[in-house]
């Protein structure tokens, strides 16, 4: 296979065009002479060190697989003084070409604008060919790496339709909408960097990074967010508002206004789902103290029609300081829809959190109207200073809550565990500790299995599913799932050897014994003694246990013709005239 260089072969200097990047000249001709001298195949845009006046939006739209790339040197950077439009638009606007195959990399260039409020210009604003009117992907690859971006009174960088390709280490910071928005991507990587301290003012956005909804484009699709800093932004750190299979790893949200990690599917235009959260560091502290603030919020809201959410996965993350809110703040907040489709199957697993609630809030709380198939929550270390409840569940069908550590420190919580008492739940080696509760440490129905859970190193008593209950109208199963009984009668005896008399059985078709006595002679091994018939037969030849009870004999009795509905009892070795010889018997079938 020949080898294919993905560096366009053109390198043009923007001073060769005439940009001074002295900071007073302004370059905007000079900038959007160069992008136009680009061949059809692409080129590179090359700014040395210097700061280049922009005064009106650089805009380029791409040909059939051209490749640009922008490279800035040392402090290269764009210093935008460009006035407010009335419709969005970017410092530098790239419009895709008709195939979608043009690729875009931009590196080691730093974007500023001086914002008077909140707006419509973004630092980078990549779009589709024919966008609002059927366009819906712009360029086949998009990479930008090291950009810096500051100041845009709507989004650092607004990536509309891209289909591939990856944010590295770039910092989008003090922009008034967001740091980063992606909408309608598919197959992106944000890895590294800082998307710090974004704020309207007016808690409009305020978001570090959003994978913001769009009534032109479907949802992002495999987004990785990983590794990178969304501390202090007005709002929410990272934003899902239209995205499927996200995986948000190993970031650090500190400090943003009331939610740390978003991911809800709030009506049939913002489609959520299949996301996983898991390694992140998120701490409240800092955020704003007048809004109920989360840790983590997950799942549906409102009418979402049609729209599958799928799953939603929170693992491993540190959760801290979410009392910093009102006193309804959760550590994680899971939502259903009050119409549409539940998530499938929600898991909230080995996460640890302190200081996780609000004094009248929840560390886990659902809420919401649609019934979730299947949530779990394991493994979790849960704290509060105070609050209502450990975890409350509202509406759910399966709930399995295992091996949690949960401690409230002080107020005056009235469970440690509360679930909907409609569920199927298994409630299974949780500590409960702290401070006492004015109600239950778990709350307990008949389809509630409590096992092993302790309330400040006391063990709590175990509770069962209603018990006994029957299996099949006849199987009877008691508290600890044991069979006691098929529910109607014994087996009867037929078939009785001429030498045996007072023949007694004490039992059901599942276990019990039989007395007999020896009137006559000697009953030699091998004998025939009777039959056992079950009053209700088994599917097939059960496996049948005997055990000799007699004081009369040591000798064994063994079955013949075992099947679906009886047996033959004989002995093994010769029966002498004695009366009260006895067995027992276990049927398992």
């Amino acid at each position: 296979m020949p080898f294919i260089s993905l560096i366009p072969p053109i390198y043009t200097n923007v001073k060769q065009y005439g940009a001074l990047g002295d900071g007073t000249t302004d370059d905007t001709t000079a900038i959007a002479a160069t992008f136009a001298a680009l061949p059809a195949a692409g080129g590179v845009v090359f700014f040395p060190p210097g700061d280049y006046k922009i005064t009106s939006t650089i805009a380029f739209t791409f040909g059939a697989n051209q490749h640009v790339v922008i490279e800035g040197a040392g402090n290269a950077r764009l210093v935008s003084t460009i006035a407010e439009p009335g419709g969005e638009d970017g410092i530098l606007r790239f419009t895709g070409d008709a195939g979608i195959t043009a690729r875009l990399t931009i590196r080691n260039l730093i974007i500023s604008h001086t914002n008077s409020g909140l707006g419509l210009l973004d630092g980078i604003f990549v779009q589709p060919l024919n966008y609002g009117s059927g366009g819906t992907q712009s360029v086949a690859n998009l990479e930008l790496d090291n950009v810096r971006i500051t100041g845009a009174s709507k989004f650092g960088a607004r990536i509309l339709g891209a289909i591939g390709g990856i944010v590295s280490n770039c910092r989008m910071n003090t922009n008034r909408d967001s740091g980063l928005a992606l909408t309608g991507c598919l197959d992106m990587t944000v890895i590294g960097g800082d998307y710090s301290s974004n704020v309207s003012g007016s808690l409009a956005g305020d978001y570090g990074i959003t994978l913001a909804s769009s009534s032109f484009l479907p949802a992002c699709k495999n987004i990785l967010i990983s590794g990178v800093q969304a501390n202090s932004n007005g709002r929410k750190g990272i934003d899902v508002h239209h995205g499927h299979n996200v995986h948000i790893i190993g970031n650090t949200c500190i400090g943003n206004g009331y939610v740390g990690i978003y991911a809800v599917m709030e009506d049939t235009t913002k489609d959520v789902g299949d996301i996983t959260i898991m390694g992140n560091t998120i701490d409240q502290t800092g955020g704003n103290n007048t809004l109920v603030n989360n840790g983590v919020q997950i799942g549906t809201f409102g009418t979402t029609g049609t729209l599958t959410p799928g799953s939603f996965i929170v693992s491993g993350n540190k959760i801290f300081g979410v009392d910093a809110g009102t006193t309804a703040s959760n550590a994680i907040a899971i939502t259903t829809a009050t119409t549409g489709v539940p998530p499938d199957r929600i898991i909230i697993s080995n996460n640890t959190i302190k200081n996780g609630a609000g004094s009248a809030g929840y560390v886990i709380e659902h809420t919401g109207t649609l019934v979730i198939p299947y949530l779990e929550i394991t493994g979790n270390v849960l704290h509060a200073v105070s609050c209502t409840a450990g975890v409350w569940i509202q509406q759910a069908t399966d709930i399995i809550v295992n091996a949690n550590d949960l401690r409230i420190d002080s107020g005056t919580p009235n469970y440690g565990f509360l679930l909907v008492a409609s569920a199927n739940s298994t409630v299974v080696g949780n500590q409960i500790n702290g401070v006492a509760l004015t109600s239950l440490p778990i709350s307990t129905s008949s389809t509630t299995l409590a096992r092993a859970n302790t309330r400040n190193g006391v063990a709590l008593v175990d509770t069962a599913f209603l018990a006994p209950f029957t299996i099949a109208s006849t199987l009877t199963i008691d508290a600890f799932g044991h069979v006691l009984a098929l529910a109607s009668g014994a087996p009867t005896l037929s078939a009785v050897n001429a030498n045996v008399a007072n023949q007694v059985l004490a039992g059901n078709d599942v276990r019990g014994s039989i007395t007999f006595d020896v009137i006559t002679g000697t009953l030699a091994a091998g004998s025939t003694l009777f039959t056992v018939t079950f009053t209700n037969a088994y599917g097939s030849a059960p496996f049948v246990v005997t055990t000799n009870a007699s004081n009369q004999t040591t000798t064994t009795f063994y079955l013949t013709s075992v099947v679906a509905g009886s047996f033959i009892v004989r002995n093994s070795a010769a029966l002498v005239v004695a009366t009260g010889y006895k067995f027992n018997y276990i049927v398992i079938g």
